[in-house]
């Protein structure tokens, strides 16, 4: 029996403070977020240039022979393109060819993060390499494409006039500075007769 003369403490807790508990939670929800958006930009980041790593692309250089495109000192000077401050470019451009014989062409929609292509056109080099080329419907609707006679005279044709066995030289502008995501393409088509 307890002694009635003896003091005895009661320790009573106090409910938890619901304000605390409901940021905590919203804290915990945001952290969360950001972890799940910052991952998810260096994956398609890391998955982006490996894509552009792993590509096999060959260009002509002035001397006339194959060579494979230096991808690595491309992304080297867009790095530094973003370093520099806009104001100071009077000109800024990415030029190139790509030649080839067509093996075929595709007229399905593919979306490759962040473009939807209309086309696929899939070519091969001297060597019987292959390559494929993604064409959106706007670079189609904005390029120049013409078929080139034997006598060297242009007749302006359509995309969808490109068939297997033609040559192509696809001549590339890219202006940097110019906010339109799209490019000016101008194909020429040698057909043999």
């Amino acid at each position: 029996m307890p002694d009635p003369n003896q003091a005895s403490a009661v320790i009573t807790s106090r409910p938890a403070n619901r304000t605390l508990k409901i940021v905590i939670i919203v804290f915990g929800v945001l952290f969360l977020a950001v972890v799940s958006e910052l991952g998810y930009y260096f994956y398609t980041t890391a998955k982006k240039n490996s894509a552009l790593k792993d590509q096999e692309i060959s260009s002509t250089t002035p001397g006339g022979g194959q060579t494979k495109l230096n991808i690595e000192k491309a992304l080297m000077f867009g790095e530094d393109l973003d370093k520099t401050p806009g104001d100071f470019f009077k000109q800024a451009e990415i030029r190139s060819t790509l030649e080839g014989k067509v093996v075929s062409v595709e007229k399905k929609n593919i979306f490759l993060y962040p473009t939807n292509y209309a086309y696929t056109l899939f070519m091969e080099d001297t060597n019987k390499k292959t390559n494929r080329w993604y064409v959106s419907q706007a670079e189609i609707d904005s390029a120049k494409i013409y078929l080139l006679s034997p006598s060297g005279n242009k007749q302006k044709i359509g995309f969808d006039d490109i068939k297997p066995g033609d040559f192509i030289s696809a001549y590339q502008i890219v202006d940097l500075l110019d906010p339109n995501p799209e490019y000016d393409v101008t194909l020429t088509v040698t057909r043999s007769q």
